[in-house]
Parts: structure tokens; sequence; C-alpha cells
């Protein structure tokens, strides 16, 4: 398996993958503090189909973000639900509060791990007459960038990017990446799925917003033979790999 001029071989792969075990478990400890069950498992795997778990991640590119490829309308999605329900604030400043006590993470910020730049595909449809695009309805920012209600706002109606050089370091941390994915995996209120067709479903249903769902879940599975030939490793072999 090739991307360009990187071999995506086992080895490669398992350095990375050989990062992700701590840091879900991590994950999954702060989550049950907050009344989560565990979703390590199924958080490794879809890393692992997102970006090879983490080996195939760009940290300069402006579409997504992680190792989970969080894309800006996810990470919008996100922070307006932060800033509009108490609930989810909270559970942000728990997460807030957990990873910058860590050493190197001081600065860590679940609000502001990115900007996210909104803009309107085109006019928003309403009712004859009646234009809320129009220069003036809706006040305007320091930018000079109409600010629109988050009610209106969706992705079907608006363009949605992450603006250059406003993406944290930390995203290219595998602790980032699971700390962010386990949040929004909240945002589903089915069961957390556990076996390889389960897994499968919830990635294809929830995390890829595939059309026509059901169709991704082969490429989830095609991943998952990496983990079992990294489970073979020994311990040593674990600890010992380093990325590159």
């Amino acid at each position: 398996m090739s991307s360009g001029t990187v071999d995506y071989g086992n080895a490669y792969i398992q350095k990375y993958l050989a990062n992700l075990a701590g840091p879900a478990a991590e994950t999954d400890a702060l989550f049950k503090t907050m009344g989560y069950g565990s979703a390590s498992d199924f958080l490794i795997n879809l890393m692992g189909q997102e970006s090879h778990y983490g080996a195939s991640y760009d940290p300069d590119a402006l579409h997504t973000m992680t190792y989970a490829q969080i894309d800006p309308v996810r990470y919008w999605e996100l922070l307006n639900d932060m800033k509009q329900y108490p609930g989810w604030a909270e559970r942000g400043k728990t997460i807030n509060d957990y990873m910058q006590s860590q050493p190197g993470y001081e600065d860590w910020d679940i609000f502001n791990m990115a900007q996210v730049d909104v803009q309107p595909k085109t006019v928003i449809p309403y009712a004859p007459g009646y234009n809320p695009n129009l220069a003036g309805f809706y006040p305007i920012d320091s930018s000079g960038q109409t600010i629109y209600p988050s009610h209106l706002i969706n992705e079907q109606n608006f363009d949605f990017n992450y603006v250059p050089g406003s993406i944290s370091p930390h995203t290219a941390d595998p602790r980032t990446a699971m700390m962010l994915s386990r949040l929004m995996l909240t945002k589903d209120m089915g069961d957390l799925p556990v076996t390889e067709d389960e897994q499968a479903l919830k990635w294809d249903s929830f995390w890829n917003r595939n059309p026509a769902p059901g169709t991704g879940t082969a490429e989830f599975k095609n991943k998952l033979p990496y983990r079992e030939v990294a489970n073979l490793m020994n311990n040593y072999h674990k600890t010992k790999l380093s990325i590159p």
C-alpha cells in the first residue's frame, strides 16, 4: 500500500499504531468520570480508517485536522454546541482542565484548536422579498464579514474552511485526536459499537456521513489487519518504536 513517495507498509504504520493505545485508555478514563463508556477500541480503529492510525496524516492540510480527520464542519458544530449548551461547555471545560494540567499542554484549548471561516454559498432562500443577506441585515464583524445566526448555518448553504495558520500544533498529537473524537462521539445517541461490523457501520453512518450508508464499511474493515499484526509484536518493540 503506498501513497506518493511514502510506503505505508506494516512497519511504518505500526510505529504510529503503537502510540495510540495509551492516549485511547487515557481518554476512556477521563470520559468515565463524566459518565461515558469505553470507546477506545473504536477510536483507534476509526483513526486507522481515517489516516492509517496517523501514518498518512498531513498536519499542514487545511481541510482537516487530527488523526481522525476532523473537517471544518464538524469542528464548527462542536464549537457551536459548546457555545450554545451548558452541558457541552462543561464537558469542554473538563477536558481542558485535564489536558492543561499535563506538562507541555498548558496552552491546549479545545475551544481554540482552529478557527473556522464560514461563508454562504449562495443567497439563503427565504420567503419572497425577505433576504437576510442584504447589507446591514445582520451585524458585521471587525474584518467586514457578516455575522450569521448559528441556526441559519448549515453544510448545504455554507462553505466551511479552516483559516490558514490557525490550526494548533496540538492537533497532530494523538491525545488531541482522541479527546476531540470522543467528545464528538457523544453526539451519537446509539450504543457504542463493539464488534467489527458494529464499528464499521458506526463509522460509515456517523463519522463518514456517507450519502449511501453501508457502502463504506469495507474501507473500515480493510484497515483492521494492521492491528492484528501489531498485537503479535512483543512489548519491547511496542515501547521502542518511535515516529520518524
